[in-house]
């Protein structure tokens, strides 16, 4: 059933239309009414909103009936709302299918071009989400004896293995401000991803110890929140305190902290900067890309080149661990005893160590698997009666296909 219009619009219509002056058939008024053409026209008669002119891509948007149209689809958006007086009435974001809440947890990246449910007569202005700009930022896990650097580009970072990370996205997220935040899972990994219940808040930590742990329940009476109704999704440090310093001291002070969502995940985080009157003043997404850990293959070949050759027990003597494991492959000589010395050589050392087992570091100072990735070739020579006797022990390091 076509819509139902007045009859002053059907007269305009038909007017426009020259239908009255020269229809020799009969007219289907349903079908009449329901052509493109005819219902371009009565769009025209309805009311609309407005946009106003200081919206992101303001060009591209157009206005229509209770909908504006022209945005760009995969975006996050947020709109501001003014009545006919152009007094300000809330802020609105944007849902996947174009619909809008007041509440910042239902946000979701859209995926047409358009945004409705708007009142007519009343001013939006439309904002995007802005991307991280291109930057290194500093992560970290409780437990390890230093801090990481991840490449930030293309609005994403990317941050493998499995543990527990936290990841600092000032200076972005500046330690001084109020922020609201909201994680949106990306599906298509086989990761456990679910959304958060609400979005979260921001929190300065105003305590003076040193942090061995970031919880909202660990320093609950320490953090100062910037919605007390909302758990906090953002730690941050105006104070210079350490992280874990009995493992490394990373300076936390101007930092600001988000936990990581776990292994096999993409998850968008949506932050909201407030001023002091609660006026939203930047808004911006950073993806969290979360692989499984890499990992290392280690190959392990023994070859006696004699009878007499020292025989050795390889612990590990192969298999696939991850990247920082901080492994260490420990060679040791199962008969000491029948050898007066045994000397090892690494590589292409000239200068042995001296001794009944030796141990190779996969990664001697946690850097990654690529310092040692490659062949390596221990040789150890066992004495008998002044005779030397060698075996060689070669180790292959590759990354896990």
């Amino acid at each position: 059933m076509a819509e139902k219009v007045s009859f002053k619009i059907v007269i305009v219509i038909f007017s426009l239309c020259g239908i009255l002056s020269s229809c020799r058939h009969p007219i289907d008024i349903e079908s009449f009414l329901a052509s493109p053409e005819v219902q371009a026209i009565i769009e025209t008669t309805k009311g609309s909103v407005k946009v106003d002119p200081k919206s992101d891509d303001f060009a591209k948007l157009k206005a229509g009936n209770s909908k504006i149209s022209g945005l760009t689809p995969d975006k996050y958006y947020k709109l501001e709302e003014y009545d006919e007086t152009l007094v300000f009435k809330r802020n609105l974001f944007v849902r996947s299918n174009g619909s809008n809440s007041e509440d910042f947890s239902l946000i979701s990246s859209l995926a047409g071009d358009q945004v409705v449910d708007l009142k007519n007569n009343y001013t939006y202005k439309v904002t995007y989400a802005r991307s991280f700009p291109n930057n290194k930022h500093k992560y970290f896990a409780f437990g390890d004896t230093k801090a990481e650097d991840a490449n930030l580009t293309g609005g994403a970072v990317t941050i493998s293995d499995n543990k527990d990370y936290f990841l600092n996205v000032a200076p972005v997220i500046d330690a001084t401000k109020k922020y609201q935040v909201m994680k949106i899972p990306i599906p298509g990994l086989s990761g456990t991803n679910t959304p958060w219940g609400n979005f979260r808040t921001s929190a300065n930590y105003t305590g003076t110890s040193n942090v061995y742990g970031i919880t909202e329940t660990i320093y609950q009476n320490q953090y100062n929140k910037h919605d007390t109704s909302k758990d906090i999704g953002i730690y941050q440090y105006r104070t210079q305190v350490f992280a874990d310093p009995t493992h490394f001291n990373l300076d936390l002070q101007n930092m600001s902290i988000i936990a990581v969502a776990n292994v096999n995940t993409q998850s968008d985080y949506v932050f909201t900067e407030y001023d002091t009157s609660d006026k939203i003043t930047n808004f911006v997404v950073l993806r969290v890309n979360r692989p499984d850990e890499k990992k290392i293959t280690i190959d392990v070949t023994v070859t006696y080149t004699s009878k007499d050759s020292p025989a050795v027990t390889v612990t590990p003597s192969g298999g696939s661990f991850p990247q920082n494991s901080n492994l260490d492959i420990s060679i040791s000589v199962n008969s000491a005893g029948s050898y007066t010395e045994i000397k090892w050589y690494k590589d292409n050392s000239t200068t042995p160590t001296a001794g009944t087992s030796f141990t190779f570091s996969i990664n001697d100072d946690n850097s990654a698997y690529n310092k040692q990735a490659g062949k390596h070739q221990i040789t150890l020579v066992g004495y008998k009666n002044g005779i030397p006797y060698s075996t060689i022990v070669e180790i292959t390091i590759r990354e896990t296909p």
